[in-house]
């Protein structure tokens, strides 16, 4: 059976049934993985936050309002370069969800796991609430937006038009050099921004100036930086 045909499958135990599947024996290690997940019909950028054989927690990255997996779904977990590993959602909250893997997973890939989990947990950046107008070119179009929140990774839009996810764009913000990046995700008007790159140092620091962010918002852009480049 080939993964998707995989995933298509109906849902298959009731909840009360996987409640008592899940003895937790094995205590979970705190890591920080970056997956996707991938249900079949749509896929979410996410990281493993702690895990054992038998399942893991996974908090989802994609803050859109799109339905997420529900309780009781099948949905592959794929680590950057590994091999998708089978599992059931047993719990949703928020961004956060709980699966067990179909399949225990085998102490080789738990050991893969720990030698490629970052040393802090971070899922995801600090976002900085801002106001700023900008103008973002995507294909022929060229339209002026609302930058309203920003991170070192990513931003979210407010006042696009016939935009779909995964188009390239670039956001023009006044008194800096244009960041490219793509579509996210789309709700409306709205839209989420992932940077190609890492927001430089010096575009965080106008943007923290500009619009009274916190000086630790910016302290953490230049963290990043430094975690990106060691030895730099």
């Amino acid at each position: 059976m080939s993964m998707l045909d995989f995933l298509r499958r109906k849902p298959a135990p009731p909840l009360e049934a996987l409640d008592s599947l899940d003895t937790r024996a094995a205590p979970r290690e705190r890591i920080c993985i970056p997956v996707t997940v991938d249900t079949g019909c749509e896929w979410y950028d996410a990281v493993i936050l702690d895990l054992n054989m038998r399942g893991a927690r996974i908090y989802v990255e994609d803050e859109s309002p799109r339905l997420r997996p529900c309780l009781g779904q099948l949905l592959a977990v794929r680590p950057s370069g590994g091999v998708p590993i089978a599992a059931q959602v047993r719990w949703r909250e928020d961004r956060h969800l709980g699966v067990q893997f179909l399949v225990n997973i085998h102490a080789e890939t738990l050991s893969m796991f720990r030698s490629a989990s970052q040393q802090r947990l971070q899922p995801r950046p600090s976002r900085a609430r801002v106001g700023f107008d900008v103008e973002v070119v995507f294909g022929e179009h060229r339209q002026t937006a609302r930058l309203t929140d920003i991170s070192s990774s990513g931003a979210r839009i407010n006042g696009v038009s016939e935009v779909d996810v995964g188009t390239p764009m670039m956001v023009h913000l006044e008194g800096l050099m244009p960041i490219a990046g793509h579509v996210r995700w789309v709700d409306g008007e709205e839209a989420g921004i992932m940077f190609t790159r890492l927001l430089p140092i010096g575009s965080a620091r106008y943007i923290a100036e500009q619009g009274l962010v916190s000086r630790l918002w910016l302290q953490e852009v230049i963290e990043q930086h430094d975690s990106a480049n060691p030895l730099n």
